[in-house]
């Protein structure tokens, strides 16, 4: 995959994982379900995500052993969280579930667009997070098509004048 197209993923990737981290509300459930299906539907995302599923979590086994106040546990290895992160959504999304519920035990706050808040800013943004770092690592690994097969008169100005410098160092070096 080029830099272009990676550029693509990641500005909608940003996009959406910014409204979903935002989301205070039932509501706004919806930010998730775009986010959700972004990811599902960009093949480079849900292959690293299957390629990270090594566990499965019965989310709802934990969170019916969740005590009101306590809040989930992460897993400390990268590509579980990846995983993990994955299937809370999945979770979230399948079947009608009250979002405040899942939330409670992040914060003392009785609001519950505090709560909600609280609930992704620590269940759900490492996952966002996991995720943006493997798409910027993506990026830097990328191959750039454009610039590979460009004519020289295409090349940017300042690439010329730094080639230009290294050849009268080097010239001035060998006496040429």
């Amino acid at each position: 995959m080029n830099r272009k197209e990676l550029q693509k993923i990641s500005l909608k990737y940003r996009t959406l994982s910014g409204q979903l981290l935002k989301v205070n509300a039932q509501s706004e459930i919806y930010c998730i379900q775009q986010f959700y299906d972004f990811v599902k539907n960009t093949p480079l995302l849900i292959s690293y995500i299957n390629e990270c599923r090594i566990t499965e979590y019965d989310f709802k086994k934990i969170f019916s052993e969740k005590g009101w106040n306590s809040v989930l546990s992460l897993p400390p290895d990268e590509k579980e969280l990846v995983s993990y992160g994955y299937q809370l959504l999945e979770y979230i999304l399948d079947g009608p579930k009250e979002l405040f519920g899942l939330c409670m035990g992040y914060t003392d706050s009785r609001k519950f667009s505090d709560n909600i808040e609280a609930f992704i800013r620590k269940s759900i943004e490492p996952f966002v997070v996991a995720l943006r770092t493997y798409l910027e690592i993506e990026f830097i690994d990328a191959d750039d098509e454009q610039t590979q097969d460009m004519p020289i008169e295409n090349i940017s100005f300042h690439i010329v004048k730094r080639i230009v410098i290294l050849l009268i160092i080097w010239r001035e070096n060998y006496n040429l």
